[in-house]
């Protein structure tokens, strides 16, 4: 068998780069193969037949090594935001300042102030928190470029790429997931947060929220607390005493839809980052008889822990609003889609609801973005502002007025 192949292949010279070789019985039958022949020979009771690489079977190969080579070079523009530059120049000046701080004085450095303990601890602490985003984010950036150089030996080879496509359409969600984090990996309180939802048509729509926001806060290992509303008189602590989360979910699955209010209360690794990106109108449809019907969610405070005097500000003890909201929704779910439209529909993320906390990060990531190319110059209190602490900050400015 192996001389008649070998004869085969050397005659076909370069048009049998990729072919098919195909051995069988000469009383075999056979399908024909997609690309021509090129020769065939006997040996006995084998037919040795040598066909070119199929075009079909070229252009997929190639569509694959493009979707691959898409992948790295969105990959490339991720890491070359000017927010992720920031924080590889940060990283570096960190690490210079550190430097300085433990290295023996010189007399060029005797006038200069030493660092305290305290700043060098936090230097210490802000420098693991940026390397460890900026390292995920470009391991993964390496795995899609090593998918690369596979789909372009695939293509090279004739082979199909299908397998490689697939994993490297798997990696590039796991680095817009890690794009998040390096994106606020410099921003401060990031780990408390307490909101408040309603639902002003349906308690559907607070359900699904949270029921999503709690996988989500499963998977990130967050504790959370519930206050639902004790029908207390307005102006009054209006909520109820805490509720673990394993309750909430039992609570609000069982309670023929009557919760339309919450305040959670979460504690975890970026909650607050998380949270943030989530405020605004929830747009959903075809989850109750009331359709769209909507959930507002509302950023109350960056910790968890409330004074009595914030369990009483506006935010908190207002009537929960009872008129269906108009006009865009930060986020919208249409009926039966597998995508979630963010940010007044700028912007289409194709995460089914059902995966909506499993994906948290990479929906807080497309909010993000769409809002800085709406407002380029927004600061960081419209972007990541908070009930109390944006009106702590404008009473400050009186005082000082």
């Amino acid at each position: 068998m192996l001389a008649p192949a070998a004869r085969l292949i050397a005659a076909a010279g370069k048009d049998a780069h990729g072919g098919l070789l195909v051995v069988r019985r000469a009383d075999e039958a056979h399908g024909q193969p997609t690309g021509a022949r090129l020769g065939a020979q006997e040996d006995g009771e084998l037919v040795v037949a040598l066909y070119r690489r199929s075009a079909t079977g070229g252009a997929r190969a190639l569509r694959g090594a493009l979707a691959v080579c898409a992948l790295r070079r969105e990959a490339d523009r991720d890491l070359q935001h000017p927010t992720a530059v920031e924080v590889k120049e940060q990283i570096t000046w960190l690490r210079s300042q550190l430097a300085t701080a433990v290295a023996p004085p010189t007399r060029k450095r005797r006038k200069k102030q030493a660092l305290g303990a305290d700043q060098i601890q936090q230097m210490h602490v802000e420098l693991a928190r940026l390397t460890q985003a900026w390292e995920v984010a470009d391991a993964t950036r390496t795995e899609l470029r090593v998918a690369e150089e596979l789909a372009l030996g695939a293509l090279a080879a004739g082979e199909d790429a299908e397998d490689i496509v697939a994993t490297a359409r798997a990696t590039r969600l796991v680095m817009r997931r890690a794009f998040f984090w390096l994106m606020v990996a410099r921003l401060t309180p990031r780990d408390q947060a307490t909101i408040l939802i309603s639902g002003p048509d349906s308690a559907a729509a607070v359900t699904a929220w949270t029921l999503a926001i709690l996988d989500a806060g499963a998977r990130l290992g967050w504790q959370i607390e519930c206050h639902t509303r004790s029908g207390a008189v307005p102006g009054t602590r209006v909520w109820s005493q805490p509720i673990a989360s394993a309750r909430l979910r039992e609570r609000i699955t069982s309670d023929g839809g009557a919760v339309k209010s919450l305040v959670l209360r979460v504690r975890g690794e970026g909650a607050a980052l998380l949270l943030r990106r989530e405020v605004g109108l929830h747009r959903f449809f075809g989850i109750a008889k009331v359709s769209p019907c909507h959930a507002i969610v509302e950023a109350i405070a960056p910790r968890v822990a409330l004074t009595d005097e914030e369990w009483l500000h506006p935010a908190l003890t207002a009537s929960p609003p009872t008129i269906a909201p108009r006009g865009p929704a930060d986020r919208e779910h249409p009926e039966r889609a597998d995508e979630v439209l963010v940010a007044g529909k700028a912007r289409t993320v194709d995460v089914p609801f059902a995966e909506y906390g499993a994906r948290l990060e990479e929906i807080a990531l497309e909010d993000l973005l769409a809002r800085q190319e709406r407002a380029p110059d927004a600061d960081a209190a419209t972007l990541w502002g908070w009930a109390i602490a944006l009106v702590e900050a404008a009473a400050d400015d009186e005082d000082e007025a």
